[in-house]
């Protein structure tokens, strides 16, 4: 990193310095300069396209502000609390759940054993014949 010490605080004398320090382009740190204020310097009576300067330590706090975590730690904390006591209460009824499940299924399996039989005696053994001899119904088994 190509600066200069100026006092106690490090400088950066160029666009492409600045950009290497904050690990950017130069058109990306010229466009945060223009558009969110990155601090950088110019000589005094001088517009853009001149030689700027910028302070490590101003680009840094800048950094910070801009930059800062979506969640603080206690927010972490409290919804990993959360979530483990939800996962606890899961696993605790996770048994209860499995014996309703396994009552449901031998329900639905009676439930389904009564229809089928009952679909059984509807039907009758043999075809049904008209006054002429013909066959006017087939019949199926039931299938479920």
């Amino acid at each position: 990193m190509n600066g200069s010490p100026v006092g106690e605080h490090l400088v950066l004398t160029s666009w492409k310095n600045i950009a290497n320090y904050l690990g950017k382009g130069v058109r990306t740190v010229q466009r945060w300069e223009a558009e969110f204020g990155l601090p950088v310097r110019r000589p005094e009576g001088m517009q853009c396209k001149s030689p700027v300067i910028a302070r490590v330590s101003e680009l840094d706090a800048w950094v910070d502000s801009r930059c800062h975590a979506r969640y603080s730690k206690e927010d972490i904390n409290t919804e990993v609390a959360h979530l483990a006591s939800t996962l606890s209460d899961v696993i605790l009824r996770s048994p209860e759940l499995q014996s309703k499940h396994a009552l449901l299924v031998n329900e639905v399996s009676a439930t389904l054993a009564s229809l089928v039989a009952a679909c059984h005696q509807m039907t009758p053994a043999g075809p049904l014949e008209s006054h002429s001899g013909t066959n006017h119904r087939k019949t199926r088994p039931c299938a479920l």
